[in-house]
């Protein structure tokens, strides 16, 4: 990785987000482009994406695994449907299996990402707990979601203002389920 005045990592290319998409863009770098130098950017501590961050009883794919598993690693379980936590650990030891582990920086939460023609490069600044890092690359694949991790929607039912019963989202909700 190199070191250009005034950034702290430049790289080829920075993925944002370490859930499926995320690692398997990163496969498809190290076979396609093995020279390519590249970082995952993960906000949170851990991979895994929608499979790490919903834990609640029961979660499951609502689509055929076979669907969206990786093409290069079939989904070695034997339910169509699988359940969360075999989605979770199936992502982590195919990251873990083909390197990909070590080029993944937790914790770093991407806040905003500049162009530079002039460069040619992105500038890419990330939180992280001990402060705001910048980063540089020439290509920036962002396979972060489709929602705010920090703050499920939760629709305004008019009931629900009434109602003694608590409101609470998936993502925002309580972490122990009984």
């Amino acid at each position: 990785m190199r070191q250009p005045p005034g950034r702290d990592v430049d790289v080829d290319v920075i993925v944002v987000g370490a859930g499926i998409s995320g690692i398997d863009t990163a496969w498809r770098l190290q076979q396609r482009r093995p020279d390519t130098t590249y970082l995952i950017l993960e906000a949170r501590k851990q991979m895994g994406g929608t499979w790490d961050l919903f834990t609640y009883p029961g979660i499951r794919s609502d689509s055929d695994i076979a669907t969206f598993a990786f093409p290069f690693r079939p989904w070695p379980g034997r339910q169509a449907l699988a359940d969360g936590p075999a989605i979770k650990a199936y992502v982590e030891q195919t990251a873990r299996e083909a390197g990909i582990t070590e080029h993944i920086r937790f914790g770093m939460t991407v806040t905003q990402a500049h162009w530079s023609s002039a460069e040619q490069r992105w500038s890419i600044t990330a939180q992280t707990p001990d402060g705001p890092q910048t980063l540089s690359c020439a290509f920036l694949q962002v396979a972060a979601g489709y929602y705010d991790y920090n703050a499920g929607y939760l629709p305004d039912y008019p009931a629900a203002r009434t109602s003694p019963a608590p409101s609470c989202t998936p993502s925002t909700g309580r972490r122990t389920w009984t």
